[in-house]
């Protein structure tokens, strides 16, 4: 037969072994708690570098397409001035060819005012004095 101290004293044992394991489960949460904790600040640095080189990524991307818009712009300009100036020396080629024809064609004309001048005089008669010599 239980006595009421015999009662109490189980009641406090138990208790006491209800306190001890709340405090093991305490201390297992605490330790979950504490590697969540360590997790998650390991995932936030991973993270902030991820972002970080994510971001130098993107500067040196636009750095190069800055460089290559420039070096595209360049290159334009340079090509421009090419065609002008290859224009300009077919304008005054054209032009010298022009004149150089017409010189030709002057040259033609004097040549066969010339011919026909040539003609004229043989068809004349000889003069005197050629004629007894």
């Amino acid at each position: 037969c239980w006595t009421k101290r015999g009662r109490d004293e189980e009641h406090r044992a138990l208790a006491a072994e209800d306190t001890h394991r709340a405090a093991e489960d305490l201390h297992r949460a605490s330790l979950a708690a504490e590697a969540a904790d360590n997790q998650h600040q390991q995932v936030a640095e991973d993270l902030h570098r991820a972002s970080l080189a994510a971001d130098n990524q993107h500067h040196a991307a636009a750095e190069d397409t800055h460089r290559a818009a420039e070096d595209l712009h360049r290159a334009s300009l340079a090509a421009h001035n090419q065609h002008r100036t290859a224009v300009e020396d077919t304008r005054r080629a054209a032009e010298d060819l022009h004149r150089a024809a017409e010189d030709a064609h002057q040259a033609a004309e004097d040549l066969h005012s010339a011919s026909l001048a040539a003609e004229r005089w043989c068809a004349l008669p000889a003069p005197r004095s050629c004629q007894l010599a």
